[in-house]
This record gives structure tokens, C-alpha cells and sequence, in this order.
């Protein structure tokens, strides 16, 4: 036992139902904010739609993998999951008009958020 009296299987369940529900949301909101800065760059900045569409796709790639395994874990997508979507095409629109550095700024933002906030999860005891 430990000492806040539940089992350290407990924890680890719940710890790891956590930790799908947010990798999921922010996936979600990567997928959002790449979707949205898409929608503008084709008008404005045709020739970096190639690469934003890559790296959206590999946060619907990384979405889907968060999505599939929720059942077995029985995790559930975060409750809040239209302001995960509103925030991210929010924030993607306004990248986007801010010019293509904002872009690629957000962009850099949202990968090396991402890694980190990963990195810390795989270093969880």
C-alpha cells in the first residue's frame, strides 16, 4: 500500500488513463491548429501547405493511436474536447494571419511542447 492508502496498481491506472486523455486532447488540438493554418495558407502562402499538411497528418496518425487505446485502459476522451477545438483553430487562424513566421513559430511551439510534455510522461516512475 502506499501511503495515501490506495494500491500502487490504482495509481498506476489512473496515471495512465491521464495520461491518454491529455495526449489525445492535445493531439486533437495540433490536428485543430494545423487544420486551421492550412485553411488560410492555401490563399496565403501557398507553398508551405505541403509540409503543414504532413505534420498534421502526423498528429491524426498520433490522435488515432491515443484514441485506440482508451478502451482497454478505459480512459475517455476529456470532457472538454470542443474547447480543445475552438482553442486550436482559434489559435491556428491568428498564426496564420499573423504571416509565416507565426506559422512556423506556432508550429516549432506545438512539436517541441509536444516532446517535452512526452519525454516528462516517459520519465514517470
Amino acid at each position: 500500500m502506499n501511503p495515501s492508502g490506495g494500491s500502487g496498481m490504482r495509481d498506476r491506472d489512473v496515471t495512465i488513463r491521464r495520461i491518454l486523455k491529455v495526449n489525445h486532447a492535445g493531439e486533437f488540438g495540433a490536428i485543430r491548429i494545423y487544420g486551421a493554418q492550412i485553411l488560410m495558407a492555401r490563399r496565403l502562402f501557398p507553398d508551405i501547405v505541403p509540409a503543414l499538411e504532413e505534420m498534421r497528418e502526423d498528429e491524426i496518425s498520433h490522435c488515432r493511436l491515443f484514441r485506440e487505446a482508451m478502451p482497454a485502459r478505459s480512459a475517455r476522451p476529456c470532457r472538454v474536447m470542443a474547447f480543445w477545438s475552438l482553442g486550436g483553430f482559434v489559435l491556428g487562424m491568428l498564426t496564420a494571419l499573423g504571416g509565416r513566421d507565426m506559422i512556423w513559430i506556432c508550429a516549432e511551439a506545438v512539436e517541441s511542447t509536444v516532446h517535452r510534455h512526452l519525454e516528462d510522461q516517459l520519465s514517470l516512475p
